[in-house]
């Protein structure tokens, strides 16, 4: 049961902490956010997996530099597969 309760913590965790960089859209969206949308979400969504990682470590009692590492890289492989899924299939509906 604690392993459920450390997966669901782990997970509302990733929610708040990688949403958390879209506001920049809805900031942008409702008034004109000032630098680049790209950068700074890339920039904040990069420290929420920093802080996932290090909050993992504690759960997992392991390095703290291998568990940044290891979700910050997730996190990097994940928006690499969206960005060319997305791509993929912008050309396949817009032909």
């Amino acid at each position: 049961m604690q392993k459920h309760k450390n997966n669901l913590v782990l997970y509302l965790l990733l929610f708040i902490f990688i949403a958390n960089p879209l506001q920049i859209y809805v900031w942008d969206y409702i008034g004109n956010f000032p630098a680049n949308l790209f950068v700074w979400t890339s920039i904040l969504a990069s420290v929420g997996f920093i802080f996932i990682g290090l909050l993992k470590t504690y759960v997992t009692q392991t390095s703290k530099i291998k568990g940044i590492f290891e979700t910050l890289s997730l996190g990097i492989l994940a928006a690499l597969v969206s960005y060319f899924v997305g791509d993929i299939l912008e050309s396949i509906i817009t032909g």
